[in-house]
C-alpha cells in the first residue's frame, strides 16, 4: 500500500519497552493515528522516516508525559499538543543530560540581557546555547502541528533542569520573542510551580494571575512603563518607535508588535508585520 493511501493499521510496529505495557503503546498509537492527519504527521515526521515509524516513535515517546497534567486553553488540541510535548521534552532531555551549566535562577537583569539579543535578529540561532551555557536552561524550538493552538510551555525536566519550548505559531519576530519573555518570566516568576507544565496560548484570554503577571513582567522588560507611554501615545509614528527602540536596545519589530496588541489595531506598523523570517533564520524552511 501507497503512502497516499495509508493505513495506520496496516503492519502497525509494536515496540517493546520495559517501563510502558504493550498496550499503553497500542492505546497511544491508535490514539495519534486517529487523531492527527497525514498532512499533520508529514509536517512533523524525518524524510527517512515512514508514517507508520513515526507513530509509534510518538506512541514511545507519549510515555514521557503521560499522567503529566498540565494548565492549557480549554480549545487546545489535546493529541497534537501531546504530540509535540512528548517529542520536545523527549529531546530536551537529552540535551540535559550533556549540559554543564546547572539552573540557579533567573532575574529580571538576566532576562534584560538576553533581550537585547533580539537587536540583531541573527543572535536569534545562538539563542539555545546562550539559554544553556549561561543559565542552565533547554531551549527547544520545534514548529507545532496546525492548530494546535499553542505558542509555548515552560517546565520542569525530571533533573529539575527547566525546559523552554517554542512552537513557532505564528512566523513573526515579535510572537517569537514575547513568547519566549513570557515563558523566562514564568521561570522568574513561578519556578516553585513548574512542576505541572504551563502550556500558553497568548491569544487566549487570561483569567490566571500567574499568566497576567508574566504578560506584564515580558511587556514591561521590553518597554518600561515611561517609555511605553510615550510610544503608545505616538503610536503612529515610526520615528518615535525607532528612536525609544534604539535607546532601548530592543528590535522595533517587537515592540511594533506589543503596541499593534495593546492597541487592537493591527494595521498598525504594517511594514513591520514580516519583516525578519524566524523560520528560515532557523532552518525550517520547509515546514
Amino acid at each position: 500500500m501507497g503512502e497516499d493511501n495509508f493505513s495506520p493499521w496496516d503492519d502497525a510496529p509494536v515496540v517493546p519497552r520495559a517501563d510502558a505495557s504493550a498496550r499503553t503503546l497500542f492505546e497511544a498509537f491508535k490514539r495519534f493515528s486517529e487523531d492527527l492527519s497525514n498532512k499533520d504527521i508529514d509536517s512533523q515526521r524525518p524524510a527517512n522516516m515512514s508514517r507508520q515509524e513515526f507513530l509509534a516513535t510518538l506512541a514511545l515517546e507519549s510515555n514521557e508525559v503521560a499522567g503529566i497534567l498540565y494548565r492549557k486553553n480549554s480549545k487546545a488540541h489535546e493529541t497534537k499538543i501531546q504530540a509535540w510535548l512528548s517529542s520536545s521534552i523527549t529531546k530536551a532531555k537529552r540535551l540535559s543530560l550533556a549540559m554543564c551549566t546547572k539552573f540557579e535562577g533567573i532575574t529580571q537583569e538576566d532576562i534584560n540581557a538576553i533581550i537585547k539579543l533580539s537587536a540583531n535578529p541573527e543572535n536569534i540561532v545562538s539563542l539555545p546555547t546562550v539559554l544553556s551555557e549561561r543559565y542552565g536552561v533547554v531551549l527547544i524550538v520545534q514548529p507545532g502541528y496546525a492548530s494546535m493552538k499553542m505558542d509555548g510551555c515552560v517546565l520542569k525536566l525530571p533533573d529539575s533542569r527547566p525546559m523552554i519550548g517554542i512552537s513557532l505559531r505564528y512566523n513573526r519576530y515579535d510572537n517569537f520573542w514575547f513568547t519566549l519573555v513570557h515563558e523566562l518570566a514564568h521561570l522568574c516568576l513561578h519556578s516553585d510551580q513548574l512542576d505541572t507544565p504551563i502550556v500558553d496560548d497568548l491569544e487566549d484570554i487570561v483569567t490566571e494571575d500567574i499568566e497576567a503577571e508574566a504578560n506584564s513582567f515580558a511587556r514591561e522588560s521590553f518597554v518600561p512603563r515611561r517609555e511605553w507611554r510615550v510610544l503608545y501615545e505616538n503610536r503612529h509614528s515610526d520615528a518615535v518607535l525607532e528612536k525609544v527602540c534604539a535607546d532601548l536596545g530592543t528590535h522595533p519589530d517587537i515592540v511594533a508588535g506589543l503596541i499593534r496588541f495593546a492597541a487592537k489595531d493591527y494595521k498598525l506598523y504594517s511594514s513591520r508585520h514580516r519583516t525578519v523570517d524566524v523560520k528560515k533564520l532557523l532552518g525550517f524552511m520547509d515546514v
